[in-house]
């Protein structure tokens, strides 16, 4: 996540405004997140749950893999799953931008950005490390 604003601040850093739409925008930025921070939230998570669950250090679960929606929608390849988290993330990151797009949002302030990208990487990265966590959690395998 730090990286995420670290990213953020480099690619805006002499924009004084970060457009809707164009080269350098809101648009590409959070479609961008969507897919990158999902996808290694999943994998970190995920390798360290089973970590853990191998050493014995947390417990796993004995529960049916219907009895949790994050375990029912998520696949139990590591590749796939990312592969869902990341799909979780534009449909997100979609909202996010109709959102936007609908209080019509044309620009933000460089900081306002930021704290906004930060504060959307938090909550998504949130979500998908819960999910990712549970699954890991209650695989068979």
């Amino acid at each position: 996540l730090f990286i995420s604003m670290v990213l953020t601040g480099y690619f805006f850093w002499n924009h004084e405004y970060v457009t809707f739409s164009g080269d350098s925008s809101v648009v590409g930025d959070l479609l961008a997140t969507g897919v990158i921070l999902p996808i290694a939230v999943g994998l970190m998570v995920t390798t360290r749950v089973r970590k853990y669950l191998r050493a014995a250090e947390i417990p796993g679960r004995q529960a049916e893999r219907s009895s949790h929606i994050g375990a029912r929608l998520l696949p139990s390849s590591l590749w796939l799953r990312v592969t869902v988290c990341a799909i979780y993330g534009v449909l997100a990151a979609t909202l996010v931008l109709i959102a936007l797009r609908v209080l019509g949002t044309n620009s933000m302030a460089f900081w306002q950005y930021v704290i906004f990208v930060g504060t959307f990487g938090c909550v998504l990265a949130a979500y998908i490390a819960a999910i990712s966590g549970y699954r890991a959690m209650v695989e068979s395998d």
